[in-house]
């Protein structure tokens, strides 16, 4: 990807294009090393590596320090020298005394320009200029005071040294120049993350804007075991999900730090990177600006199958040649700032004392969408009249419909007859006029629609619309030298009309409306108590709103589309068109509706830490205090109006027919209104919380003046997650637990196989009564535990050298441990019981009869319809589940599977390490070489504790279709209700809940669910935990190895150009979390997408030689035109993510010709561009 820019940096005026490289898309391996794209890459490289550059200083705290060793002529220390540093802009002044070892030190400065003083008796006064601060960078400034009065000055002026000589930490700092001059897309200053070594970018170009919250974090380092860590001047903005939270318009940003491996106790609460945004400040000068980024979606290129289906519709007539190839768009980005010291006419004058920075950023946006989420499949025109035909001439096997009316048994299994040339499906659903016309007609899209409709609609108008205003507003008050206070508060809002793929039909049914609101605030208290010791006081309070705006389908009432009027009454206000479901695994017809649109969650972060600077001879101790807490209300009202599911199940040939496809089978199923799943949510809201606190100690010890260690220790306790009122369930799984159902189903089990073994055909292989024990269930949080775990206590080492081998060259090494976090922002228990759903149960016989007063399928007509009636009246006199709470206790989750975490669990735990060497080529340019790794020991993606042992399982390369037969043949159900009638005296809460679940109502189950542990546990994922019996969480845990190498380059702005370049190459890296099997004893290696193979950033700023600074036109009017320009760019180059091909053994595709069919590599690379773009390689 390459972005270039021309701009006129006096003038705040841009001229910006931007084009994107192949350099990003998945290539096989062979093609990487050779090829066109290999020659590029080398010509870059070449180029790259004729400007370089060197390395900016790397520290933890989020604003920086200078610091030094005064000595005299004869190198001799010099203490008690008087030491003062000077902000150019605000004029604030630091002051602070050499110690006996001649040491100073004055942390906690704002980004910008200093100068620093030094005088003592006897010597003439130094004056150095000149002085640049960069965000949580360490500035080395040694002083040489020569003798002499006090009143002679020696004034010296000089950039900061090249080299990093005290800690061993590393990163990149982008500093004002940069974010100022570097073009990056969409003005979003977090998409500069890249630029640093050892970040691996994984998103998307089309997702980096400054509200694209999730693609602006897709970026990992080490592994990516972790979440980043984003902070503003040091306060934490991260957002739910793993994800930044508040993105700060561009120009209220001084600079930002990315620390990539923090060596040093102060950081910590992420096992992945930090990024610190240090936001402007104003000064004693009235600064402001104003800018529009003007952008036409015709100024790109037509998006390729955009073109081609242009271009078939013109061939065909449907259009002319003269319209555009490609729909109209626009977006606008602009904003204003203006910052200086605060002043009230005739009444308060704030120079050198109080200062404020105002920003405001605002994005506006009506385009068309360009990425794959306009590649759309909905129902052919002939399939809307019954005629699946088609279907069947592409594979006989795959397509054809059965007719579920001629359902009968034959032995155990529920067989059907064929629609005879898949033709005459009848359309007894009386929701389906309305839905229908929903759906836009194919445009079969040329090189994208398959045969069997896949990709059968392109959504070239599909909206991508965006509206958002940000802004950031900071004050800085100096009290006096030694008191200092600073504040800031921001605000954002998202609203977004994207992904409304019915725009033809009805505009604004499918659009997302996402809606994401941040706001927040901070303020630190700076004191210096004397020349050795400073205090520092933080507060911090951050909120992430996220939710949807959908005003057209909640106009919907489900009597309008057909629905009976009770389901009116259910929803009350809340009335929303009712969703259907049937997008199975990504390979069916557009699912239509959506759930109920509201803010569903607000995650706030707030935060309190204190902070102490003591410096102590050849020691500078930081320690401190971080006391954290995350409140996550939630609440979603979910499908209030019900939610429909249609599958393949009741139009195959039988339950076992794994082959039939969903794609044709699921919209005749829609047709004969049989739907798979019937459902509708009672939604309660939920107040979740977890504390976090840590405490840390760390020394940066001057061993001698070529060698500095960075010693730390630092303890994080994080506390397990709590609902405020105990809405939600425990994470621990007891399989000890006895239930109320477990003798009765035991019991009924020794009957069953008794009956099977005295059959004329029993079914062997079935597990004795012995062996088949129904124990095990859940507990309510507020039960057994508070919290839905016990959380975890981290001590958590950092170790740093730094050696200067040479005047010009330095080594430097790390160590460190680090923790992820497990939060409520990113996790949250089930609420099974508080939010309760009604789901009615279709069949108990597998297609014979029908619920809902259907009875016998072979009566199912328009007028006899599950979908008339799809809430019916029950015994009970009800029709819907109301909440519960925790009343069905250790019960709830029976029959529905359960995700567990043990007590102990903790989320992902490294060791990280780094050696490197620090060189000064040139006076404006050093080399930074080095090794990194990481060894990380992180949960497993899970275990299944209800796994199937593996001598059931088939073997081999082909697929074995008796053993699945066998494994699916029916069984009586052991847990049919009827075996405990018992519980409708006992507990008739429990027996009326077990009533409307199918698990009890089926009088059937498949033989595999019988030789599983746990088989009540069955349902949904069934039973996952992060631990297998026995094992703790530490000992359950799998591995991801790291290694990388890192070169960077860099050449500080000089002469009119600055440079930089980095190049990562990750190798000997994968992970060990991954069960191949269900019965694997441990997890299997494999690759991830967290990492690519290599990654090449190149940027560079080129200020033009014109105006009255450069070499020509210097004087005149050609000097006032021509001066201040300047070009910049940022290249970045790397591998795309590792393939995977899916269970080809079981579901076909596993033949060599197959696999060199859908690969096609010599029709890629010797055929035309036309080809890279082959559906099939998908």
């Amino acid at each position: 990807m390459v972005t270039t820019q021309l701009r006129q940096t006096s003038r705040r005026m841009r001229v910006e294009t931007s084009f994107y490289s192949h350099a990003c898309c998945v290539f096989p391996n062979h093609y990487r090393r050779n090829g066109p794209m290999r020659k590029t890459l080398t010509l870059f490289l070449a180029l790259a590596l004729l400007c370089i550059v060197s390395v900016p200083a790397m520290a933890q705290e989020s604003r920086g320090s200078i610091l030094g060793t005064v000595t005299d002529a004869q190198k001799a220390v010099v203490p008690g020298a008087e030491i003062v540093v000077t902000n150019v802009g605000t004029n604030q002044a630091r002051t602070t005394i050499s110690n006996d070892s001649g040491y100073y030190e004055v942390p906690w400065l704002d980004p910008g320009d200093y100068t620093v003083s030094a005088e003592l008796a006897g010597f003439r006064k130094y004056v150095r200029s000149g002085v640049t601060v960069n965000v949580a960078s360490k500035v080395k400034i040694d002083i040489q005071l020569e003798i002499g009065e006090v009143q002679q000055i020696i004034e010296v002026t000089g950039a900061a040294p090249l080299l990093e000589t005290t800690t061993a930490s590393a990163g990149r700092i982008i500093d004002t120049a940069q974010i100022t001059s570097l073009p990056f897309s969409d003005l979003n200053p977090f998409a500069l993350a890249g630029m640093a070594g050892g970040m691996q970018w994984t998103g998307q170009p089309e997702y980096r804007r400054p509200f694209d919250n999730g693609g602006t974090s897709a970026f990992n380092t080490a592994g990516g075991v972790g979440q980043n860590e984003y902070t503003i001047d040091g306060a934490p903005v991260t957002g739910t999900g793993r994800r930044v939270g508040y993105n700060p318009p561009a120009d209220a940003v001084q600079e930002f730090n990315l620390q990539t491996a923090a060596f040093d106790a102060t950081v910590g609460h992420t096992s992945g990177a930090v990024v610190n945004v240090m936001s402007r400040s104003g000064t004693n000068v009235y600064h402001g600006s104003l800018y529009d980024q003007h952008w036409q979606q015709r100024w790109n290129a037509t998006p390729h199958f955009s073109r081609l289906l242009h271009e078939s519709d013109v061939a065909s007539g449907a259009k002319s040649a003269d319209e555009q190839k490609q729909a109209p768009g626009r977006s606008n980005q602009f904003g204003a700032t203006l910052g200086g010291p605060v002043r009230l006419p005739w009444l308060y004058n704030g120079k050198d004392k109080f200062f404020f920075f105002f920003s405001y950023n605002g994005i506006y946006q009506k385009k068309a969408e360009t990425t794959d989420a306009i590649q759309r499949s909905v129902p052919k025109a002939n399939w809307r009249e019954g005629d699946f035909s088609d279907l069947l001439a592409i594979d006989p096997v795959k397509f054809q419909i059965y007719d579920p009316r001629t359902a009968r048994l034959e032995g155990t299994k529920v067989v059907r007859d064929p629609f005879v040339g898949n033709k005459g499906i009848p359309i007894l659903n009386p929701l389906y006029k309305h839905y229908v016309k929903l759906y836009p007609l194919p445009n079969d899209p040329p090189g994208m629609v398959q045969e069997d409709g896949t990709n059968n609609y392109l959504a070239v108008n599909m909206p991508k619309d965006e509206k958002f205003n940000s802004i950031l507003n900071r004050y800085d008050y100096n009290i006096s030298d030694k008191h200092r206070l600073s504040g800031k508060w921001y605000w954002n809002h998202r609203l977004a009309d994207e992904y409304d793929w019915t725009y033809e039909t009805l505009r604004g049914l499918q659009t997302n409306g996402l809606v994401r609101i941040n706001k927040g605030g901070s303020g630190d208290w700076t004191w210096t108590l004397n020349n050795n010791n400073i205090f520092q006081l933080s507060t911090s309070l951050t909120r992430f709103n996220e939710g949807n705006e959908r005003n057209v389908p909640n106009s919907f009432k489900p009597s309008d589309v057909g629905l009976p009027k009770y389901l009116d009454e259910r929803a009350g206000d809340l009335h929303l068109l009712p969703p259907l479901d049937f997008d199975h695994d990504g390979v069916g017809i557009e699912d239509i509706g959506q759930g109920y649109a509201s803010i569903t969650i607000r995650g706030t972060t707030g935060e309190w830490k204190a902070s102490m600077v003591t410096i102590q001879g050849n020691h500078s101790w930081k320690y401190g205090w971080q006391e954290r807490r995350y409140w996550t209300p939630t609440s979603g009202y979910g499908n209030t109006s019900g939610r429909f599911s249609f599958r393949r199940d009741f139009m195959r040939k039988d339950e076992a027919d794994s082959k039939a496809s969903h794609r044709g089978l699921e919209w005749a199923s829609f047709m004969m209104g049989l739907p798979t799943g019937i459902s509708i949510d009672t939604n309660d809201s939920a107040y979740w919380s977890t504390r976090f606190r840590s405490l840390w100690f760390h020394d940066d010890w001057r061993v001698s003046p070529k060698l500095a260690l960075n010693l730390g220790l630092r303890y994080e306790r994080e506390g397990g997650i709590t609902e405020r009122f105990n809405r939600g369930l425990s994470g621990e799984f007891d399989p000890t637990m006895v239930l109320p159902i477990s003798a009765g189903a035991e019991a009924a089990y020794a009957k069953i196989y008794a009956a099977n073994a005295a059959s004329k055909t029993p079914i062997t292989g079935l597990p004795d009564p012995s062996a088949f024990k129904v124990l095990g269930g859940v507990n309510y949080l507020g039960a057994a535990n508070k919290t839905y775990t016990d959380g975890t206590h981290r001590l958590l080492p950092r170790l740093g050298l730094v050696y200067r081998l040479q005047d010009k060259t330095v080594l430097r090494v790390g160590y460190g441990w680090f923790f992820d976090t497990f939060n409520t922002n990113n996790t949250r228990p089930s609420q099974d019981g508080y939010s309760q759903g009604t789901s009615t149960t279709m069949t108990n016989d597998r297609g014979l009869t029908f619920c809902c007063g259907v009875g016998a399928v072979g009566t199912l007509s328009a007028g006899n319809n599950p979908l008339i009636d799809p809430f019916p009246t029950r015994a009970d006199g009800t029709r819907f589940n109301e909440p519960w709470g925790n009343a069905l206790g250790s019960m709830i989750r029976v029959g529905r599977g359960y995700d567990a975490r043990s007590r102990d669990y903790s989320p992902g735990f490294q060791q990280r390490w780094r050696f490197g060497i620090q060189r000064e080529v040139f006076s404006n340019m050093a080399i930074d070489a080095s090794y990194n790794g990481a060894n990380s020991r992180v949960p497993v993606e899970w275990y299944r504790a209800d796994f199937l042992p593996g001598q059931y399982f088939a073997t081999g390369n082909f697929r074995q279709q008796a053993i699945e037969e066998d494994m699916n043949k029916n069984v009586d159900n052991p847990f049919y209700i009827s075996n405990f009638t018992d519980l409708q005296a006992s507990d008739p809460l429990l027996w009326s809940w077990m009533n409307t679940q199918s698990f009890f109502t089926n009088t059937k189950v498949r033989k595999h669910e019988l030789l599983r542990a746990f088989p009540h546990m069955r349902g949904g994922d069934n039973l996952r935990t992060n631990v297998r019996p026995g094992q703790d969480s530490d000992e359950a845990r799998g591995t991801i190895q790291y290694h990388d190498a890192q070169i960077t380059v860099e050449r500080r702005m000089a002469q009119g150009f600055q440079t930089a370049f980095s190049w990562t190459r990750t190798f000997n890296t994968e992970a060990k979390n991954w069960m191949a099997n269900e019965f694997d004893a441990e997890p299997s290696w494999t690759d991830t997408d967290n990492w690519r193979p290599n990654r090449l950033v190149w940027s560079s700023i080129v200020q033009l030689p014109f105006g009255p600074k450069g070499r020509w036109a210097n004087e005149g009017l050609l000097s006032k035109i021509g001066g201040g320009w300047e070009t910049s760019w940022i290249w970045q180059w790397q591998d795309g993510r590792s393939l995977g091909f899916g269970n080809r053994f079981f579901y076909g595709g596993v033949m060599e010709d197959e696999i060199l069919k859908n690969w096609k590599h010599d029709e890629v690379w010797k055929g035309d561009i036309h080809q890279w773009f082959d559906p099939l390689l998908t």
